[in-house]
């Protein structure tokens, strides 16, 4: 008997620690991530009843899609490699199409944007290029397929010729309304939003619409789901005193009319809190 009440004890002690680190985990992810109740309710299938629906009114309608960086994947296995120099990664290059208008980063002057053509480095560092795309004026979203393209070469000898082959493809819709995207990446995934982590490559990356104010909140958005004013810059304005500014709260899913301890938030788990 006394074996069996000392095996019951130990039993009960392992629930007990079981349930202490569930109770601290969940207090983990209070503390890490932010309050998504007040933007999620309010955005909830767009409003029921919006006040003015239109999406542009005070600007021409356009969309910017900015790639901040890639990072091609494998260089750490290269560097592993006893007795031989790094190589260089095959050359390789983006190809953007935004609403069935097609940006070739290969040849610059097949679209509107910027950038440095087909890259030959495993990182471009920071800055590599923005494209712009005109919309139609109250156009509601925008498809998006983002691809990157490496030269092969194929063949043998005097037959041999370069071919692009697909090393990575996603696939976004950027709403105007909101300014958020759904798709292969959206907010509040896994490995952070503008940021997509593929087999063979790594992308950071951006996307905004043309805006009167340049605060990078929609009209619609301010209008319908803020109640701020789509005429003054809210990212000079921080109406709860916080800290932070309402057009960064806006982007990354807080209430700008309700106070956070942004010293202590780390949604990312990175180190860095959100005021650093």
């Amino acid at each position: 008997m006394d074996k069996i009440k000392l095996l019951n004890n130990k039993n009960i002690k392992i629930v007990a620690v079981l349930v202490a680190a569930t109770i601290v985990i969940s207090g983990l992810y209070v503390l890490f991530l932010p309050k998504h109740n007040y933007l999620e309710e309010k955005n909830k299938g767009k409003k029921e009843k919006t006040s003015d629906n239109r999406i542009s009114p005070l600007t021409d309608q356009a969309l910017f899609f900015e790639i901040k960086r890639i990072r091609r994947r494998g260089l750490e296995e290269e560097m592993r490699k006893f007795g031989r120099n790094l190589p260089k990664p095959n050359p390789y290059y983006v190809v953007l199409n935004i609403d069935g208008t097609e940006y070739d980063g290969s040849k610059i002057e097949s679209a509107q944007g910027s950038g440095s053509g087909t890259i030959a480095d495993w990182d471009t560092g920071y800055g590599y290029g923005k494209i712009i795309k005109d919309a139609e004026e109250e156009q509601e979203i925008s498809e998006i397929t983002f691809k990157i393209m490496e030269i092969q070469s194929k063949g043998i000898l005097f037959f041999k010729r370069n071919v692009p082959m697909e090393l990575e493809s996603l696939h976004l819709t950027y709403d105007y309304r909101t300014g958020r995207w759904e798709g292969d990446d959206y907010f509040n995934d896994s490995d952070g939003y503008g940021h997509y982590f593929g087999e063979n490559c790594e992308i950071w990356f951006d996307i905004h619409q043309t805006d009167y104010d340049e605060d990078e909140i929609p009209y619609w958005a301010e209008v319908n789901i803020l109640g701020t004013d789509p005429k003054v810059d809210d990212s000079k304005l921080d109406p709860d005193n916080d800290g932070v500014p309402t057009s960064w709260e806006w982007k990354w899913g807080y209430d700008p009319f309700s106070p956070e301890n942004h010293t202590q938030l780390d949604p990312d788990v990175d180190g860095l809190s959100n005021v650093v």
